[in-house]
């Protein structure tokens, strides 16, 4: 009995540790946890505090890149805008959107994360979902839209400071939007429908 009661404690004890001290997996959780914060940040709507964040989270120069799919009732499938940034216009374009945004959301989870033998850098995939709500004209009818998107990030980080850092990030978000519930009278003017729709 009490031989397999020290088993059972010996497997607790390498489960916990593995979890919570094994040098590779602390590093996992220190990358999660930092996406969890971003999303925190988020959440503040404080755009200074998010400006910050991301120039805490991004290395001096790191390579950035974005594909949009915008999707909608008109355009069901669509090529997607690409962009690459560099930080100072990363930052800047993440501040325009919010800007312009009534109420935002944003959630990510980290999907994959191969740890460089000298444990100095990770390869990562991380998913995130966004939501948003804000006005779009359409015939020169402002018509209060609902954004929602998902997005799948491959990343590179690196952790030669206090917290991780991405030096590069390349996304693919698929962007949908629709007329926030009580708009869709705007859309019986068949001026503002044909934009809608174009």
């Amino acid at each position: 009995m009490m031989r397999w009661l020290a088993i059972i404690v010996l497997f607790i004890a390498g489960g916990a540790y593995y979890q919570f001290y094994y040098p590779p997996m602390v590093l996992k959780h220190k990358t999660e946890a930092v996406l969890a914060d971003f999303g925190k940040v988020i959440e503040s709507k404080n755009r200074s505090s998010i400006g910050s964040r991301l120039e805490q989270l991004l290395t001096e120069q790191p390579k950035l890149h974005l594909d949009v799919f915008f999707l909608s009732f008109g355009q069901p499938d669509t090529r997607p805008v690409a962009q690459d940034f560099d930080k100072a216009n990363f930052i800047s374009f993440v501040d325009n959107i919010i800007f312009s945004l009534n109420d935002y959301g944003y959630q990510a989870e980290l999907q994959n994360f191969n740890l460089s033998k000298d444990r100095t850098a990770a390869d990562i995939t991380f998913t995130s979902q966004e939501w948003g709500e804000g006005l779009s004209y359409y015939g020169g009818a402002s018509i209060t839209m609902h954004f929602s998107s998902t997005t799948i990030c491959e990343g590179h980080v690196i952790f030669t400071s206090e917290k991780p850092q991405l030096d590069r990030l390349s996304c693919a978000m698929k962007l949908f939007s629709l007329p926030k519930p009580g708009e869709e009278n705007k859309l019986q003017d068949p001026e503002v429908l044909r934009q809608f729709l174009r």
